[in-house]
């Protein structure tokens, strides 16, 4: 069985925020975490969603021994799924399923 966790960003800008989902996360076992930017206004989404994503890998290396660190997801395979997710909420599924590939 996969554990998939989903997650607005928003809701995690604070570092308090994200210790929680990373507090959270660790009680679950999570196998994919899905990160999701819905109605932000913010300047520079992009730097704000790679600043979150350095900051769950750094966490993560502290917290996960060396089994789990195995099983990560790179932050290749991260930058696809955001890239998805884009494309989805921007209307362009031809794009989706191109990336889904």
């Amino acid at each position: 069985m996969i554990t998939i966790c989903t997650f607005n960003a928003r809701t995690l800008a604070s570092e308090a925020s994200i210790e929680d989902l990373m507090m959270q996360a660790r009680k679950i076992g999570y196998d994919v975490v899905g990160l999701t930017e819905g109605n932000a206004v913010v300047d520079n989404i992009d730097e704000e969603y790679h600043r979150l994503v350095r900051h769950l890998r750094d966490s993560a290396k502290k917290a996960e021994g060396s089994r789990a660190t195995k099983r990560r997801l790179s932050y290749e395979t991260l930058e696809l799924i955001r890239q998805r997710e884009a494309a989805r909420a921007a209307g362009n599924y031809q794009l989706t399923s191109k990336l889904a590939k």
